[in-house]
């Protein structure tokens, strides 16, 4: 993919849902109120966008280079983390029941417990899935074995997001927001089944084996594969 194109997509990604929350047309709030909306839409449209990256897709990453690419995945979730973080501590409005004239949410926020109680799994979900991928040379896991716990743990936390934003989220009340949310939501699961289901069902019936592994640097290798019965075709292979 033409790395232009890529920018492009994902600043889509990222920016719709705050697009669309300003053209909902509901009367604004304080100013820390609209940022504390602000950091946590940007926090979860990243969250989703992330699975994309995290795929391997050859198609994203044929043109730029999987180190760039990965690379990318990192400053993404470091940066969802931080709008996270920060994302509760802004709101300047009282936690109640809505005032009887205030049917948009204007001057209150929603004292629904188990819209906020997502969000708060969510919130302390994600660090700890940061921290493990920022240190996960230092786990005695295989890299299989953890990419997959990874993977589960990041659609346990965009479930739990998605189920925050559609009811505790005034602008999410929206039925066209709530759609873009659902969909892609939609599409970032169906990245992960399609890495950790589809494409092993795939290799199967096509198998291929390693012949040999020879290490050529500090932290890259020199992998020979081959399908089977065939001569094998080397690449270079590291952790990064």
């Amino acid at each position: 993919m033409n790395p232009r194109l890529l920018i492009a997509l994902y600043l889509l990604i990222v920016l719709l849902p705050l697009g669309l929350s300003w053209a909902g047309g509901r009367p604004p709030r304080s100013l820390w109120d609209e940022l504390a909306s602000g950091a946590g839409m940007l926090a979860f449209a990243i969250v989703l966008a992330e699975f994309l990256l995290s795929g391997r897709f050859r198609t994203v990453s044929n043109r730029i280079g999987m180190d760039v690419t990965m690379r990318f995945h990192q400053l993404l979730a470091r940066s969802a983390l931080a709008l996270a973080l920060v994302h509760p501590f802004l709101y300047s409005a009282p936690t109640k029941p809505a005032y009887p004239w205030d049917t948009t949410r204007q001057l209150t926020l929603s004292d629904d417990f188990s819209a906020y109680s997502t969000g708060l799994f969510a919130w302390l979900l994600l660090p700890v899935l940061v921290l493990l991928a920022i240190g996960r040379s230092r786990l005695d896991y295989r890299y299989e074995t953890w990419r997959l716990m990874h993977g589960i743990g990041a659609a346990l936390i965009a479930g739990l997001l998605l189920h925050h934003t559609l009811h505790a989220g005034r602008y999410s009340q929206d039925p066209l927001l709530a759609g873009v949310w659902k969909g892609l939501f939609a599409i970032a699961l169906a990245s992960l089944l399609f890495v950790y289901l589809v494409k092993p069902a795939l290799k199967r019936l096509s198998p291929w084996v390693v012949e040999r592994v020879r290490k050529v640097g500090l932290k890259t290798w020199e992998v020979t594969i081959a399908p089977k019965g065939h001569k094998g075709l080397a690449y270079l292979a590291g952790q990064f």
